[in-house]
């Protein structure tokens, strides 16, 4: 997983759900982690953007229960708060904190 492959199924709308968004981000990150020795740039990178990315995601407003009552569509998500927001949500509140702020 990459981020041009995360940002062409965003464009697709290929994510259902903020759970599937953040599944694969933390999957790129496990891939940096699993392919690259410590000490390395792209090791290091990846330090820092997962830090990044997990402070962004705990300023993400809470999440609404999802009741019986409620028309719940996703029935079978591993999360049903997360179907709350959709992953373009998550990401146009990202890409504007990363335009505002560089990584550390």
């Amino acid at each position: 997983m990459d981020l041009s492959t995360m940002r062409a199924k965003l464009d697709r709308g290929e994510y259902p759900n903020v759970s599937r968004f953040w599944d694969d981000f933390k999957l790129m990150i496990k891939n940096c982690f699993t392919f690259n020795p410590p000490g390395t740039d792209v090791y290091k990178c990846a330090e820092q953007l997962q830090v990044w990315f997990d402070e962004k995601w705990k300023q993400m407003p809470p999440l609404r229960e999802v009741s019986d009552d409620d028309d719940d569509s996703e029935e079978d998500s591993d999360n049903d708060q997360a179907s709350e927001y959709s992953a373009s949500s998550v990401v146009s509140l990202v890409s504007i904190d990363a335009q505002q702020e560089p990584l550390p």
